[in-house]
């Protein structure tokens, strides 16, 4: 039932981004507000996080929690979405080096990479269970609240680049 609904959530997400960067021009995805990224930029990172997590979570567990998250959906949105405004810092892992020029480009990566995501608990290599591994700012995770972070971590950067469209009207 869990899996169902987490790969619910991705698969949202990745159509609701997909249908938006779509709809863009070259030139769109070129657009960015002074001292932030491209639309290509955060498309990119948005890749480069799920490769992340999804590296991260083949990984050994660092340790097991008492329940099924420790965050929580709710809770992760709240953070991750909702409060916005407050700025992280990405590691120099998920930062942009201009690989994603066009969309076609954008979605043969993104739609191989959470298929990717979703297949290793299909197969079995990733659990979903109460082991943890930790977020460099959230502090422990589950895999579950792993889960949940995806799409939650795209919401962020699609509501940003609806920000960039808006502003540059």
């Amino acid at each position: 039932m869990i899996r169902e609904l987490l790969f619910k959530s991705i698969d949202n997400n990745t159509t609701r981004l997909i249908e938006l960067v779509g709809k863009l021009t070259p030139e769109q995805l070129q657009l960015r507000i002074a001292g932030k990224w491209s639309i290509a930029e955060q498309l990119e990172h948005i890749i480069l996080t799920d490769q992340v997590v999804g590296l991260l979570l083949l990984q050994d567990p660092f340790s097991k929690a008492e329940t099924d998250t420790v965050i929580g959906q709710e809770r992760l949105e709240k953070i991750i979405v909702t409060l916005r405004l407050r700025k992280v810092m990405a590691p120099d892992v998920l930062q942009p080096k201009g690989t994603i020029k066009t969309f076609e480009a954008f979605r043969e990566q993104f739609t191989k990479q959470r298929e990717s995501f979703k297949q290793t608990v299909v197969d079995g290599r990733i659990v979903l269970n109460s082991s943890t591994h930790k977020h460099p700012y959230l502090g422990e995770m589950t895999v579950i609240d792993w889960y949940h972070f995806i799409p939650l971590h795209a919401q962020r950067h699609l509501e940003q680049i609806q920000e960039i469209l808006a502003f540059k009207k």
